[in-house]
């Protein structure tokens, strides 16, 4: 199992960051690179995404199930599947209040991988990861922006 953690700082109120990021609706609908939204729920949301460019780009179904929601935390299931491979994540946030809004604490979970990914090196992927968890966080605070 390999993880990936980390915190993000967000300067809006606990109470709307943890109830906003712990929906699943919220989450898929605030990203950028979302190709198709399959189902979006409060507790379930599944989309599809293409990942990488020119010939070694794929289409990627993800599929987010909420886990646990309580006031200070949520967790989450995420399952990906794309032509050759997939996997299996989980995905904690904990919410903590400070004085300028909330820090998020994340920590994700990499339980299974199948196919192709099972060959990829964790350094590639944490790599590749670190990149699209900036660019979601970038997508969550302008999203949370909106919310009178």
């Amino acid at each position: 199992m390999s993880r990936l953690e980390g915190s993000r700082l967000i300067p809006f109120p606990h109470e709307r960051v943890s109830a906003s990021l712990s929906d699943s609706e919220f989450l898929v609908r605030s990203l950028d690179r979302v190709d198709e939204i399959l189902e979006a729920g409060p507790d379930r949301a599944v989309w599809k995404t293409r990942l990488g460019t020119g010939l070694f780009s794929s289409t990627v179904e993800i599929t987010l199930e909420v886990i646990e929601r309580l006031a200070d935390s949520s967790r989450f299931r995420a399952t990906t599947k794309a032509t050759g491979g997939g996997g299996i994540s989980e995905i904690t946030l904990q919410f903590l209040r400070v004085d300028i809004g909330t820090d998020v604490r994340y920590q994700a979970d990499i339980l299974e991988r199948t196919g192709f990914m099972k060959i990829v090196s964790m350094t590639l992927i944490q790599s590749a990861a670190k990149t699209v968890i900036d660019d979601t966080w970038k997508s969550l605070e302008t999203k949370l922006s909106a919310i009178p």
